[in-house]
């Protein structure tokens, strides 16, 4: 009897039954917990409040496990890959990704110490640059490291790849806004000035102004960093006067990188006014993740061979033929 060494192989049927299987997974657990407070309130259940906890248990791990199946997806083949020949590629963007992840958190505290430096941020750019890295480095085995190859890549190749790396931009956004998020609520006065996430907020005072259908409170914040002016927020706390309603309205400045947040809350008397500051760094990489995302599916549609293959099968069946796919 022979003794045969194998190697488990992988399709590229199955990568995607795999990334399906966590997709449809993490759908269901969304959809869960966020219909099943709804339905427990409209039984008379109780009051049910499904929070971070709940999506970190269960949304984590299975975006994870995806990201994960998504830095091996552009190597495999439709029929069968060698599981040893997907190891040895990922060396070179395992040992890139580990290294950054680790190094790049340092970066990102004012004053580094143990006590600041995040695991959430180690675990989110492991895992963002892995699919990064795998996407970058099939990309230059199939152009082989020619610019002019880059045209005869096909239309669902670039789609494919502009969706892996929009699905690491929204879990770079994810992950880091809940790593390095800073929030707090404050009295202030006139004057008073404190600091969050890096920046510092002064609170310059509230005026009293007149809407077309509102009476408003309009406060003036002051958000400086590195001692230098960069922006100023006027929340505004209305009351409109056709209902009596009451509405906060906040105050964002945001950019690519972080979004300030200044909300205006209560009058506690003697000019002091209830304000809330909040710094969410990269969460605008959220909904950038999103459309890039949207845009690889686009390209995938529009690939030409599509085009081609419906046009000759349109060709056929009005010629009377058939068509076996």
């Amino acid at each position: 009897m022979r003794s045969v060494t194998t190697y488990s192989g992988w399709s590229r049927e199955t990568m995607l039954l795999i990334n399906n299987v966590f997709l449809v997974s993490s759908m269901a657990m969304i959809l869960i917990g966020t219909l099943y407070p709804l339905l427990a309130d409209v039984l008379d259940m109780g009051k049910i409040s499904v929070g971070p906890p709940y999506f970190n248990i269960f949304f984590v791990p299975l975006m994870s496990g995806l990201m994960i199946c998504l830095g091996f997806a552009g190597f495999t083949r439709w029929k069968n890959t060698e599981g040893r020949a997907l190891l040895h590629k990922g060396v070179i963007p395992s040992i890139v990704s580990l290294v950054m992840a680790f190094v790049l958190p340092m970066f990102m505290v004012d004053k580094l110490s143990w006590s600041n430096y995040s695991l959430t941020a180690v675990v989110t750019l492991l895992l963002v640059l892995w699919v990064v890295t795998m996407s970058l480095e099939d990309l230059w085995l199939k152009s082989r490291g020619k610019l002019s190859s880059l045209r005869g890549l096909s239309g669902s190749y670039w789609g494919m790849l502009v969706a892996h790396i929009g699905l690491a931009v929204c879990a770079l956004g994810v992950g880091l806004s809940t790593a390095y998020d800073a929030q707090t609520d404050l009295r202030m006065l006139p004057g008073d000035k404190t600091e969050l996430g890096g920046y510092q907020f002064q609170f310059v005072g509230v005026e009293r102004v007149q809407g077309p259908n509102f009476i408003a409170y309009r406060g003036n914040v002051e958000v400086k960093s590195g001692g230098e002016l960069i922006v100023r927020l006027s929340p505004e706390k209305r009351n409109y006067t056709s209902g009596g309603q009451v509405m906060t309205e906040a105050d964002i400045d945001g950019q690519l990188h972080r979004d300030l947040y200044v909300s205006l809350g209560e009058p506690l008397g003697n000019q002091a006014w209830a304000i809330r500051f909040q710094v969410k760094p990269f969460v605008r990489c959220i909904w950038l993740g999103g459309l890039l995302i949207g845009l690889g599916g686009l390209l995938a549609a529009l690939d030409k061979r599509y085009r081609r293959r419906r046009l000759r099968k349109g060709a056929d069946e009005s010629s009377g033929g058939l068509v076996f796919e």
